[in-house]
């Protein structure tokens, strides 16, 4: 399986890596999306058993842990960014300014399998999870608030 999405953000993405102050440059992460992932994966199906084999896993002894077949991968991001208020509904100081990327910014995802790929269920599976995460998810802080919103072709 080998599959690339373009995704466009819609509103303030406040997205960040190690580095969490206010001003730090925000970064798209390949990790923040598979978590999303696996996140819309266990809201779907709640297979514990699924969600290992499709994104890894670890557990008691060598034997229970596994790698994910399944690579993330984020390319080509084309924006800008800027100070946005956290809180856009407050006034001043309150608003709580961070950076993040500018509404327009463009990136690609890229999803594919290793080592033999997944199953036609899980890959299905895969499918779904992504398909849900790109109608009704978001990226980054603030989601819940219409912040990070996304939009794919």
């Amino acid at each position: 399986m080998e599959k690339t999405y373009s995704i466009q953000l819609l509103t303030p993405c406040f997205c960040r890596g190690m580095d969490n102050r206010d001003d730090a440059e925000p970064e798209i992460r390949p990790a923040s999306i598979r978590g999303h992932l696996r996140s819309w994966h266990r809201a779907l199906f709640a297979d514990p058993r699924a969600e290992k084999e499709i994104f890894g896993g670890v557990g008691k002894g060598a034997v229970s842990s596994v790698s994910s077949p399944v690579i993330v991968r984020v390319a080509n991001i084309q924006g800008q960014t800027s100070m946005f208020a956290t809180l856009p509904h407050k006034e001043g100081g309150r608003a709580a300014k961070k950076k993040g990327f500018s509404p327009g910014t463009t990136f690609e995802l890229l999803v594919s399998t290793r080592r033999g790929g997944i199953s036609y269920v899980h890959q299905k599976q895969l499918t779904q999870s992504i398909d849900a995460w790109l109608f009704a998810g978001g990226l980054g802080l603030r989601t819940t608030r219409a912040a990070g919103a996304i939009h794919c072709d």
